[in-house]
């Protein structure tokens, strides 16, 4: 399997399932009208939309725009980390582009800075935006961006590195983290690297660079010689083959499973990146158009993040209208691991099975249970579930309604499946209305539901 361009077979149709991946993948979830939608035109639209941040049509906002800004600037003013999540949680939420967003995080994720450190809500929410203007464009463009924003300099103790007396800590994780990655570098690299981005320092909240910090002697970095400075250092280490392939396992790691992001997808994704200046935007393209995305290795076989397991569970449920409180989905996406503008180490969050633990099962049981009760709305008013369910599949029988469910919140059903949750669900003969939510609650908390 290879990043060959899918074209549906017998073997590997365009079905349902397919649609599914694709949407809880690239974004974060979609509607049933969305799936249908995709499902009926073919694969090529339903990626196009996707790259082309036209793919979603329930819950759109026309004040989207105005209103992201104001909740933004809201949350800066008031120094409260919970309302800039919240204001993040609102654009995976309502974002005409979710692609954009999961690339976002995927920044967040590499280049890990958390708020914990850098106390300032103002350059979080700027680096934040950095990640989503630069984050599909030319790798090094995003890489110059984000070391020498504020944030990434008093995270890394970028704006202490001096001549005579250097900080490691900026030039260390640049090779290790950011670009080339372990087993590529030597100390003496780290060392020349940290020596190259001295003169990089912080005034009034901006970069700027300081002559007189800067050290002027020779560098010898990666096996080239000269006097570099932080902008060489970015050269040099975009140019090197190891970051064309730690930037194609990052992206591996965003969009595929452990089974499918083989050593030799690997090394196809890097060709991508390095045929195109390490052009973010035509490896994503390249992984998403692939018949690997789609195979059978890929599918049903990644843990869903807390974001896509939140935020694609309230937007396929409908919950627009009025939404899920955005407060309160960061509060579960905590509970469930993530704390964003959080990362735990500079290494960022681990992801796969880590996201499963006694806790977080638990958190995500719970979570299912608190959707069907209204527990996410401030209204506290549950989703009607019999009406939504009738209005796409014109049945109020039981049977058919659970399935439904099923495949809009894991992308598939099965008689076994169905018949088992309903009766579970139905031990104490409860009114229809209970018994569908018990149901709907417990596909939620399910094997199916964890993986995407």
């Amino acid at each position: 399997m290879s990043l060959k361009p899918y074209e549906p077979t017998s073997d590997q149709p365009w079905n349902f399932l397919r649609v599914w991946t694709l949407h809880r993948r690239a974004g974060f979830g979609a509607t049933w009208d969305e799936l249908q939608r995709d499902l009926t035109s073919g694969p090529d639209e339903a990626i196009r939309r996707m790259l082309g941040g036209e793919t979603r049509i329930a819950g759109i906002r026309e004040d989207y725009a105005s209103m992201q800004k104001i909740l933004g600037d809201s949350a800066v003013a008031s120094g409260r980390p919970e309302r800039l999540i919240a204001w993040w949680i609102f654009q995976m939420y309502f974002s005409p582009d979710p692609l954009r967003e999961r690339i976002c995080l995927m920044w967040h994720n590499h280049f890990a800075t958390s708020n914990a450190k850098v106390e300032d809500l103002r350059i979080m929410a700027q680096q934040n935006q950095t990640f989503r203007e630069l984050g599909v464009g030319k790798f090094q463009d995003l890489l110059a961006a984000t070391l020498k924003h504020s944030a990434m300099l008093k995270w890394l103790d970028g704006d202490q590195n001096r001549v005579g007396k250097p900080n490691e800590n900026l030039g260390r994780e640049t090779l290790e983290l950011f670009t080339l990655g372990v087993g590529n570098y030597t100390e003496a690299d780290v060392k020349n690297a940290s020596r190259a981005l001295t003169g990089w320092a912080i005034k009034e909240g901006k970069f700027r660079t300081r002559d007189d910090w800067h050290d002027g002697k020779p560098k010898t970095i990666l096996g080239q010689s000269g006097d570099f400075d932080g902008d060489d250092l970015l050269e040099i280490t975009c140019k090197h083959a190891a970051t064309s392939r730690r930037l194609a396992w990052r992206i591996c790691n965003e969009f595929l499973s452990a089974a499918a992001a083989t050593e030799s997808v690997v090394s196809e994704i890097a060709a991508v990146l390095s045929n195109n200046e390490l052009d973010v935007r035509s490896a994503i393209e390249a992984v998403l158009r692939s018949e690997l995305f789609f195979s059978d290795a890929n599918l049903k076989s990644k843990i869903v993040e807390p974001e896509s397991f939140v935020v694609g569970t309230v937007r396929a449920m409908e919950v627009f209208d009025p939404p899920a409180s955005t407060m309160v989905l960061g509060d579960w996406l905590e509970q469930l691991g993530r704390k964003l503008f959080y990362p735990p180490n500079v290494g960022g969050w681990p992801g796969g099975k880590s996201w499963l633990n006694s806790r977080t099962t638990i958190a995500r049981a719970n979570f299912g249970a608190a959707l069907v009760k209204g527990y996410l709305k401030r209204d506290r008013i549950g989703p009607d579930l019999l009406s939504i369910a009738a209005k796409h599949i014109n049945s109020k029988k039981m049977n058919e309604v659970v399935t439904f469910y099923c495949e809009l919140l894991t992308g598939v059903a099965t008689k076994q499946e169905v018949q088992d949750i309903m009766a579970t669900a139905k031990e104490d003969n409860p009114s229809d209305e209970i018994w569908l939510k018990r149901c709907v609650a417990m596909i939620i908390a399910g094997t199916n539901a964890q993986l995407g």
